[in-house]
């Protein structure tokens, strides 16, 4: 079983090494004769495949993501993308600083609920913690 256990890594390892080893070893004329040898059937398949990729990612994300509590933010990316053509680390900024908003303006609304939650004279350093936590940001 102990060797058995390893086999699995050992295989995956190999699928990314050796492609590795070969363009490293041999360089780009060897990657040609490669390409140019596979089937141009297959090559096309795999064209095809990697224009599906980002349609099935989104279609997994908008699945599971509350597509109804966040559609604004959603359509903002879209519109920077596609109409706005702002690279994805631009996107990602944006949305960081969207989910930073977000997340900064549900804590200040449940600010309040922990406050009268708390006994008066008994827990004063958590109050003044969570209001100084909501007033830095974080």
């Amino acid at each position: 079983m102990n060797r058995l256990a390893w086999c699995g890594p050992l295989l995956c390892s190999l699928q990314t090494a050796l492609p590795t080893l070969i363009v490293v070893i041999f360089g780009a004329n060897v990657v040609n004769f490669i390409l140019k040898v596979i089937p141009e059937w297959v090559t096309d398949g795999l064209s095809i495949a990697a224009g599906i990729l980002p349609v099935v990612g989104i279609g997994m994300l908008m699945r599971y993501m509350p597509i109804k509590k966040f559609l604004p933010f959603v359509l903002i990316g879209f519109v920077l993308s596609a109409y706005l053509s702002v690279p994805v680390l631009g996107i990602a900024i944006v949305g960081f600083a969207a989910a930073f908003w977000y997340f900064t303006s549900e804590l200040k609304k449940q600010m309040p609920l922990q406050l009268q939650q708390l006994p008066e004279q008994e827990h004063m350093k958590q109050r003044e913690m969570i209001s100084m936590s909501i007033s830095t940001g974080g």
